[in-house]
């Protein structure tokens, strides 16, 4: 095993090389790794890989070192190289801003030159992503990358390139916690970005009018450089700040048979997803499961077996596709033999993320999601912990009215803006023999949706008895016929 680096296991794999064995990659993941999720634990990674790289190719000489390939050599070159490319993007940036702002021709050349020089790198470098990194990258995404890091490792490079070395280092962390949300976010991380992009952005604005005054080549190559720029700093800006992270464990998508029992009864679904805290599964029926008490969860596979006590998270409505509700329920109490078999049953599988990149998905794609899943993230975080039935039904009042019976979630019902009564609390008879009693609640909502919300206050006795449950089992079906039609 190699010393005097950081980065052991990348100098020993180049010394057994040197050795005459041949080194092979896989496509197959054979094991599990916790990656960073924060800003800081991320250039963390990266500052120690940059620098444990260069000291074991100071270590070895892969270049001048007898039993290496050509290929080899030239494989840790690119290595080597690679380093670099964030004080190259740095340059990249800058130049455009210091020729508009400051009037500083830093590139003089001509459009024929730019043909010779600059196309065939970027045709060929296209083409060698596409080959080498089987559609896990594109010149795009290199960009990003490339972006969003340099300001942090420019500065590591150069001094471990002259020798001075940090004398302490730290690994990824194997915990995962709650990513710091809001306010205390380290937005401080986007600031390098912030000030470029709004340096770019001041310079694009003055190039677009020396291109409408003008119309010269060289102003609207400048202005072409610019925005590129500008879209890599914007997209590394929403890096940098990231989204709010909600879960402390990773998913793995997944169909397995499940069954839930509560109260003696068993209910059959099938899980859409699992983790180490948690599962998602989608069952037929609606089923009231109270989000104060613990739910037994049981999964078999053809080599485990696992049972578990659960509490509801949340649960949403019945997808177009599925016509099923989906439970989302946490772990919160695991045998030590249940979890050893639980544990083989979400991690003894090929990982479910992305695999390669969607060809069809534009920049303006990735941008447009970007923004709408940062709008919609106050929307997407709210909880229903009650199945929520779309049901559409007319019933009657005593005094002979009718109401407008939206849908209903057990805890409580929703009533069509038009079709609301005027009192408070009244009952309505919505089946035979299940008369509901309800008290209006929630005038936020009333506004918000054009509806009234009444909470069901009889729901125990409800639960009790078995014409509710028919008559739960008829709203399922009108419910999946409406949706039909």
């Amino acid at each position: 095993m190699a010393i005097n680096t950081i980065t052991e296991d990348f100098e020993t794999g180049m010394r057994i090389q040197s050795k005459g064995y041949r080194t092979f990659a896989l496509a197959r993941p054979l094991a599990h790794g916790m990656a960073p999720h924060t800003i800081p634990s991320l250039i963390a990674q990266r500052d120690r890989w940059g620098r444990g790289c260069i000291q074991s190719l100071k270590n070895v000489k892969p270049f001048f070192r007898r039993g290496l390939s050509f290929a080899a050599k030239a494989s840790y070159l690119a290595c080597a190289v690679y380093w670099w490319t964030f004080t190259r993007r740095f340059v990249y940036i800058a130049v455009p801003i210091v020729a508009v702002l400051f009037h500083v021709q830093v590139v003089e050349c001509t459009i024929q030159q730019i043909l010779l020089f600059w196309l065939p790198y970027y045709l060929l470098t296209n083409q060698s992503l596409k080959v080498l990194s089987g559609h896990t990258r594109n010149q795009h995404w290199n960009n990003l990358i490339d972006t969003i890091m340099f300001p942090y490792l420019i500065a590591p490079i150069v001094l471990e390139t002259l020798g001075v070395s940090k004398k302490k280092f730290v690994v990824t962390s194997k915990k995962r916690k709650q990513v710091a949300t809001g306010p205390s976010r380290p937005v401080i991380y986007a600031l390098p970005h912030i000030v470029l992009l709004a340096a770019s952005v001041l310079a694009l604005s003055i190039c677009v009018i020396q291109v409408i005054n003008t119309a010269a080549l060289y102003n609207i190559i400048i202005m072409f450089w610019l925005v590129i720029n500008c879209k890599n700093l914007f997209f590394a800006i929403c890096f940098m700040i990231g989204r709010d992270n909600h879960r402390k464990a990773d998913r793995f998508y997944v169909n397995l048979p499940i069954v839930v029992e509560h109260q003696g009864k068993q209910f059959s679904g099938i899980t859409t997803d699992i983790s180490e805290t948690g599962v998602s599964a989608l069952l037929n029926f609606p089923i009231y499961l109270p989000d104060n008490q613990k739910i037994k969860l049981v999964i078999n596979t053809d080599r485990y077996h696992a049972e578990m006590d659960c509490q509801i998270v949340h649960v949403d409505p019945p997808k177009e596709k599925t016509g099923r509700w989906r439970f989302c329920l946490q772990i919160v109490d695991i045998s030590d033999q249940s979890r050893s078999a639980y544990s083989q049953i979400v991690f003894d599988r090929v990982h479910t993320l992305p695999r390669q990149i969607n060809e069809a998905n534009t920049i303006y794609d990735d941008l447009k999601d970007n923004i709408e899943k940062r709008l919609n993230a106050e929307l997407e975080r709210a909880i229903r912990k009650y199945p929520r039935i779309p049901l559409g039904i007319k019933s009657f009042l005593e005094d002979g009215s009718d109401i407008l019976i939206h849908d209903f979630n057990y805890k409580f019902v929703w009533l069509k803006a038009d079709s609301a009564p005027g009192h408070e609390s009244f009952e309505v008879e919505c089946a035979p023999q299940v008369k509901l009693k309800l008290q209006k609640v929630d005038e936020v909502r009333e506004s918000r949706n054009g509806g009234s919300l009444y909470h069901v206050l009889n729901l125990n006795e409800l639960l009790e008895s078995k014409y509710f449950e028919a008559a739960i089992m008829d709203w399922v079906r009108l419910a999946k016929v409406n949706e039909a039609h």
